[in-house]
């Protein structure tokens, strides 16, 4: 028997004494003792990436039994509880998918995971569910930065409209430049690539004025350009056009129709000009996730649960 990785020794009249820190325990305390252990080295395997095998290696204990303990942890996702007090926040809201199988849609401010939920795809009804949520725990949202999907926009519309809601600025810089390419072909996508690579470098209102006054000069030079139709005839032998430069409209237009979204964070203290920081945990989470490959897909879910759930306590 061990108390916190120490051995523990038979004391008599059904007692049980630590050979480290020297105290007494009953069968009952030392089984809560034995669960709290477990739940600690249960802690360390979702958020160290540690094996079962390095484990094993750590402390004295057999691989069945640590798999035997941390499948009844699985078997159940933890519970998030609301602050004890109101709050004001600004929140980041994304959502990081899982191939076919789902998504998470993490809520986050600050430093601080606030929820999070599992779903089967970026949906509306799951950011409503998740904003009226926080909402009834008693946060204030004050502001939401987010990837600018169609789910979370509508989602924000329709409950908190009255918000400032951030687009992220390195979402929108790196849709742009997919759309330009790295070596654009025409002069108006080298172009519209060097004003795209200047979107996440302002600091101040004035640089934004001149910012758009860049894009401005741009739509005057090369607005005929992105005007231009192609036609062509289908199989069935119907006439049909598409715009020639179709990628290079989408960015310009992507950035002349969003602007009054970009840079609603120099106006408003606390707002996050991108969700970089859901990002890294996304990229944690995954690395963690991969480590543990061969676990059930129910499995996988309550350990990205618990991983979450230990990052936020």
């Amino acid at each position: 028997m061990y108390c916190h990785g120490f051995l523990v020794i038979k004391w008599g009249h059904g007692r049980y004494r630590c050979t480290q820190c020297q105290k007494t325990f009953t069968p009952y305390q030392h089984r809560k003792i034995r669960a709290h252990r477990y739940f600690s080295i249960f802690r360390r395997w979702v958020t160290r990436g540690l094996t079962v095998e390095l484990l094993c290696q750590l402390f004295p204990l057999a691989p069945r039994t640590l798999i035997r303990h941390f499948d009844v942890f699985l078997q159940s996702t933890p519970i998030v509880s609301p602050p004890k007090t109101k709050k004001t926040i600004c929140l980041k809201v994304d959502a990081t998918h899982l191939g076919r199988w789902g998504c998470v849609m993490v809520y986050k401010a600050g430093k601080d995971i606030l929820y999070w939920q599992f779903s089967q795809r970026e949906y509306y009804d799951g950011y409503v569910a998740g904003l009226r949520w926080l909402i009834k725990a008693g946060y204030s949202i004050a502001g939401v930065a987010s990837d600018w999907h169609g789910s979370i926009v509508a989602a924000v519309q329709y409950l908190l409209p009255s918000i400032p809601h951030q687009r992220c600025l390195v979402h929108t810089q790196r849709l742009c430049q997919a759309l330009t390419t790295a070596r654009p072909k025409t002069e108006a996508g080298y172009m519209l690539l060097r004003i795209v690579r200047e979107l996440n470098h302002l600091h101040n209102r004035y640089e934004v004025r001149i910012w758009k006054s860049w894009l401005l000069l741009w739509e005057r030079r090369y607005g005929a350009l992105i005007k231009e139709r192609t036609h062509g005839t289908k199989e069935v032998g119907t006439r049909t056009w598409w715009y020639t430069h179709k990628n290079l409209r989408r960015a310009f237009r992507t950035l002349r129709l969003s602007q009054a979204h970009l840079f609603l964070y120099l106006d408003h203290q606390g707002l996050d000009k991108d969700t970089n920081g859901l990002e890294a945990e996304f990229a944690h989470l995954k690395g963690k996730l991969y480590v543990h490959r061969g676990l059930k897909r129910d499995r996988q879910v309550a350990f990205m649960m618990w991983y979450l759930y230990f990052k936020s306590h």
